[in-house]
C-alpha cells in the first residue's frame, strides 16, 4: 500500500465520519426527545466501554482479546444501566449540558472556571433536568444535536475539526476567527428551529 492510498483511506473515513455526524445531529436535534431512551442506550454504551477498556488496560494492557471483551462488557452494562435507571441518565445529561454552559459562559468573559464551579454548575443542571425533564431533555438535545450537525459539515468542507471553545479561546491566537463566529450563529439558529420542532411535535409525559 503507497502512501497515497492510506491518505484516501484516510480521508474516506474522515468524510464518512462527518456524514454520520450530520446525520446523527439532525436525528438528535429535531427528534431527540422522542428519541432519548435509545440515546441514553447509546451514551451509556460508550461511557461503559470506556470505563471497561481502561479497567482492563490497567491490568492486562497487551491482551487485545481482553481488552475488546472488557469494552464490549462495560459497554452492555453501561447501556443497560442508562436505559433502567433513567432519572440517572437524565441527570447526567442535564450536568453535562450545565458544565458545557458555565465553560462557555467563562471562556467568553475571558475566565478560566475551577473544576469545583464546573461541578457546581453541572450538579444544578442536573438537579434542574429532574425537574423540567421534557424542556431539558429538549434544549440538551437540540443543542448537542445542532451542534454535532454543524461540526459534521464544518469538518467535511474544511477538513478540520471543531470545538466550541474555539470561539472564545482564552489566547487570541488560538481563535479561528469570523468564521466560526458564523458557524456560531448557524449552530444556535439550527438549535432554535429543533426546539421548535420538538416542542409542537412532543407532549409532557402522563403523570
Amino acid at each position: 500500500m503507497t502512501p497515497g492510498d492510506l491518505t484516501s483511506i484516510t480521508g474516506g473515513a474522515a468524510t464518512l465520519i462527518a456524514l454520520i455526524s450530520i446525520a446523527f445531529g439532525l436525528l438528535n436535534c429535531f427528534f431527540g426527545y422522542r428519541i432519548f431512551r435509545i440515546m441514553l442506550g447509546v451514551y451509556g454504551f460508550i461511557l461503559g466501554a470506556v470505563a471497561g477498556f481502561g479497567l482492563v488496560s490497567s491490568v492486562a494492557s497487551e491482551e487485545t482479546l481482553w481488552l475488546l471483551l472488557g469494552a464490549v462488557i462495560g459497554g452492555l452494562l453501561g447501556a443497560a444501566l442508562m436505559v433502567v435507571f433513567y432519572f440517572i441518565g437524565v441527570f447526567l445529561v442535564g450536568g453535562l449540558a450545565g458544565a458545557l454552559v458555565a465553560d462557555t459562559i467563562g471562556q467568553f468573559f475571558g475566565v478560566d472556571l475551577s473544576w469545583l464551579v464546573l461541578i457546581i454548575a453541572a450538579v444544578t443542571a442536573g438537579v434542574m433536568a429532574l425537574f423540567f425533564q421534557r424542556y431539558a431533555i429538549i434544549l440538551a438535545t437540540t443543542l448537542s444535536g445542532a451542534w454535532t450537525a454543524v461540526g459534521g459539515t464544518f469538518s467535511l468542507i474544511s477538513g478540520r475539526d471543531l470545538q466550541l471553545r474555539q470561539v472564545f479561546a482564552l489566547a487570541p491566537e488560538e481563535r479561528v476567527g469570523l468564521a466560526l463566529w458564523i458557524v456560531l450563529v448557524i449552530w444556535l439558529v439550527l438549535a432554535a428551529a429543533g426546539i421548535i420542532v420538538q416542542l409542537r411535535t412532543t407532549a409532557e409525559p402522563e403523570a
